[in-house]
């Protein structure tokens, strides 16, 4: 059942054909729209709704910048590992769930790679 559920899965994955100079374009603007609204948290005096919302929306620009950093990482592509670490935002890798994210994903497109290798359509 396990070898089925993998060729499924490894089909599946190579259907897809991510773009991953536009991933990395995603990464970058959200990464720099998180720095934004930090910078914009620390600086303002702000209402506490304001200041609420600014929040959220800077968790909000670094999810989406951890998720194009991992969609690089799972994409087909030989992906350098240090290409996805260096292009990750500061403070994504002092925040152990987002790094930890990040690595998780790095890993299963090293063993999505493998599978291909090992299991060629």
């Amino acid at each position: 059942m396990h070898v089925i559920e993998e060729q499924v899965t490894l089909w599946n994955w190579l259907q897809r054909k991510p773009y991953l100079a536009g991933l990395m374009e995603d990464a970058r603007r959200h990464a720099e729209m998180a720095t934004c609204f930090a910078t914009s948290l620390d600086r303002d005096e702000l209402e506490p709704r304001d200041r609420d919302e600014l929040a959220a929306a800077h968790e909000g620009a670094l999810l989406q910048h951890v998720l194009a950093l991992a969609r690089v990482a799972l994409s087909q592509a030989q992906v350098d590992t240090d290409l996805v670490l260096d292009a990750a935002d500061p403070e994504v890798t002092t925040r152990r769930p987002m790094h930890a994210a990040l690595l998780i994903a790095i890993a299963t497109g090293q063993h999505m790679r493998e599978m291909i290798k090992a299991h060629p359509y």
